[in-house]
């Protein structure tokens, strides 16, 4: 059988939170919008995080827009 460590669940947060904060580019407010024009070729693709509207998200969608909608906790650091 394989060792495995167990980490608590907060620390599983805290994990995921940094690998996002190191490899993507928070984008914020502008998140659709940068979407749409990496998604259309008028900006070179990259990792983005940001926020959306329900609106937004509906036209991401509409477009063929590949995203993750990932709800974080923010953490108090």
């Amino acid at each position: 059988m394989k060792d495995t460590k167990e980490i608590s669940p907060l620390k599983a947060i805290q994990l995921f939170h940094d690998y996002l904060n190191k490899n993507f580019d928070d984008v914020g407010d502008r998140f659709a919008e940068i979407a749409l024009k990496m998604h259309y070729g008028e900006k070179e693709k990259r990792k983005i995080k940001g926020n959306t509207t329900n609106a937004e998200e509906e036209l991401l969608r509409e477009e063929g827009v590949q995203f993750i909608k990932i709800p974080l906790p923010k953490l108090d650091s």
